[in-house]
């Protein structure tokens, strides 16, 4: 199982443990319980994870109690270890679940918070128990990671990105001297890519396909525009270095789809995360370069 944490739209880093499990078909979204002072975001960070995942095409298949507690009784058998018919929540006629995902996530936290409780105790339950829900989407290669936003955790590469490919295209990441450095940095590059692929798509963009070794190229229904982006993966030690490599590659990679396509080209240096110096709109803005990241799309896309 992945680990991962999000972060909220604004960027602000949530206190909440979330576990990616991919089983095939459909991937399991484990957000761990709340309380002694960890996961203290748990009930928004959840209501954000399942907003993200329908918003990108994702619909929840089922949900389960998957607390670490012991079961009340003889033996030492906790919830997660029971069948799964026995700690779904709701039965299987509740789903695919319906509503936004604030709502859904909502459903299924006061519904755990009350299964297996003894109804004298009474209370309210405990909303913010361990739960997993299981996720499909209609395209069996997306990447459930990449969908839910930002991150503090490296990813994984998705199952289009062949690592020894992407060292070859490219050269600012493949002459790293650190492995370690050099995979993390092709992570990062490649989670911004699936972002921005899946954003343009949801966003009705079809892709445009050319010649030019460019990280993404689409067009929008009803324009005669072409897209044209490169992708950066950033950190705080790397980013001058790499918006200067990024700025100068879209430029050249516009400049070439235009003279082939004879067509209007936007060009777009899409980056893993905000650069910390705004002197870098500005430069962006001069070259006629748009300047975004997951949490500020290309305007196109908005």
């Amino acid at each position: 199982m992945d680990e991962l944490r999000l972060r909220d739209d604004d960027g602000n880093e949530l206190e909440a443990l979330f576990g990616i499990t991919d089983e095939g078909e459909t991937t399991l979204l484990t957000i761990e319980s709340q309380g002694g002072g960890r996961n203290k975001d748990h009930i928004h960070a959840f209501g954000i994870a399942l907003e993200r995942s329908l918003k990108a095409g994702w619909s929840v298949e089922d949900a389960f109690l998957a607390s670490t507690k012991p079961v009340a009784g003889p033996g030492s058998k906790k919830y997660a270890d029971l069948p799964e018919d026995d700690r779904r929540i709701f039965d299987r006629g509740a789903y695919p679940a319906t509503g936004s995902g604030t709502e859904i996530a909502k459903r299924l936290r006061t519904e755990a918070g009350q299964m297996f409780r003894d109804p004298r105790t009474g209370g309210r339950g405990n909303p913010t128990r361990r739960l997993q829900v299981r996720l499909k989407h209609t395209a069996s290669d997306r990447f459930l990671a990449s969908d839910l936003g930002r991150f503090l955790d490296p990813q994984r590469l998705p199952s289009w990105a062949d690592e020894n490919v992407i060292v070859q295209m490219k050269i600012g990441e493949a002459a790293a001297a650190d492995p370690e450095a050099r995979t993390e940095g092709l992570q990062r590059h490649a989670v911004a890519q699936n972002l921005l692929t899946a954003a343009y798509l949801d966003a009705g963009g079809t892709p445009f396909h050319t010649v030019v070794n460019v990280d993404a190229a689409w067009t929008m229904l009803g324009s005669d525009v072409i897209y044209v982006a490169e992708v950066k993966g950033i950190t705080q030690a790397n980013q001058v270095g790499q918006l200067r490599l990024g700025l100068g590659q879209v430029i050249d990679f516009a400049v070439e789809i235009e003279h082939l396509s004879k067509r209007p080209v936007k060009a777009v240096l899409f980056v893993s995360e905000e650069p910390t110096a705004n002197r870098w709109f500005e430069k962006c803005e001069r070259s006629l370069v748009e300047l975004a990241w997951p949490t500020r799309l290309p305007k196109a896309l908005a």
